[in-house]
Order: C-alpha cells, then structure tokens, then sequence
C-alpha cells in the first residue's frame, strides 16, 4: 500500500471549491474526460468514468478507468472521502479535505491510498494536471 498526498491553494471561497467537487454538474463542467454519478450522500455509490476524446473509456495497463466506489465521508465545505473496494484501478481510499485561508482563498488537500509505489507514482502527474484543471476552472469564474 502507497500514499500520494496533494495540496494546492485556490483563489476561491471554500464554498466554491465544495461544489466543484460535490456536484456532479460542476464537476463535469471542469473536468471534462470524467463523468462522476452519484447522489453525493453519505453511503452512496460514487462512479467516476474516464473518457477519451472520442468518448471511449480510456484504458490503463489493459484496465477501464472506471473507479466504482462508495461515499464514506461527506462533510460540507470540509471532506469528502471514497473507498473502491474493488481495488481495479490500484486506486483503495481518495480523501478531499478543504481548509479556508481567507475569505477568497481556500487550501486543498487530497490523499490517495494506492495497491503499490508503480501505481501511485503512475497516478501522480494525473493528479496534479487534475487539480490544476480545478484551480484554473474556479480562479477563472
């Protein structure tokens, strides 16, 4: 089991920086090549699908890119935390945690808990293009 942990800090209010992340509108808004569904309740599935230019699913190492998981934590303007139990994509627990700095700009923390060190090193650059997209998205608006 590996650990990947990410932080940025986005020139948006922590309410901003929620719903980009806790709707699924919003979500799909910004990042394009993923489509999540769910009904962002605690104990839900949560199903985040990784699409090509296309609209194909994209595939890793001979794997679909489709993380099926459920919502385990749902905190408002605080954290948002999935488990994929069934480990397909090396992917096990992704956890969102939010802390406001000021009024206009809240600090992102995302953790990842990987199958193994190949896999959360493959998952890396992904993660921080990710979160650009999202901070470019919010700072933009």
């Amino acid at each position: 089991m590996e650990t990947n942990s990410f932080e940025i800090d986005i020139n948006a209010t922590i309410e901003k920086v929620w719903l980009a992340l806790t709707s699924s509108f919003e979500f799909n808004t910004w990042m394009k090549s993923v489509k999540v569904q769910t009904d962002w309740k605690q104990g839900s599935e949560i199903t985040y699908t990784c699409y090509d230019t296309n609209g194909n699913v994209v595939k890793w190492d001979g794997v679909d890119m489709i993380w099926n998981g459920k919502i385990e934590t749902l905190i408002e303007n605080k954290e948002l935390t999935c488990l994929y139990p069934s480990k397909s994509t090396g992917l096990e627990k992704e956890s969102y945690f939010l802390e406001k700095v000021n009024d206009g700009k809240t600090k992102l923390i995302q953790i990842q808990i990987l199958t193994s060190k190949h896999v959360a090193d493959s998952y890396k650059d992904g993660t921080l293009q990710t979160l650009q997209f999202l901070k470019n998205y919010l700072e933009s608006k």
